[in-house]
């Protein structure tokens, strides 16, 4: 989708979105969304060293993208920031 490689309303792409929330996306206090790889993801260790997964910042940038070419300044990924080019990368509301 990124890149205009395909419009954020493809029927794939917008008829992913749903299923993508509900396996790897995890809800942040406070702090918006976070998401995972993919579902059961465990790569990471945690301080015991065991395995434990981590959320990745990079999805959460491309889900970012996917809304702004959507056109939402302000949505759910948001929690509270807009998301808006011309007053900076974000302020809050």
């Amino acid at each position: 989708m990124r890149l205009g490689v395909k419009s954020p309303d493809d029927s794939h792409i917008a008829g992913s979105i749903e299923e993508v929330d509900e396996v790897i996306r995890v809800d942040i206090n406070n702090e918006g969304p976070g998401f995972y790889r993919y579902n059961h993801d465990r790569y990471g260790y945690d301080i015991d060293g065991i395995h434990k997964g981590r959320l990745w910042p990079l999805l959460t940038g491309e889900r970012a993208h996917y809304e702004l070419a959507r056109g939402n300044m302000y949505s759910s990924m948001s929690n509270g920031w807009n998301i808006s080019p011309t007053r900076g990368l974000c302020s809050r509301s």
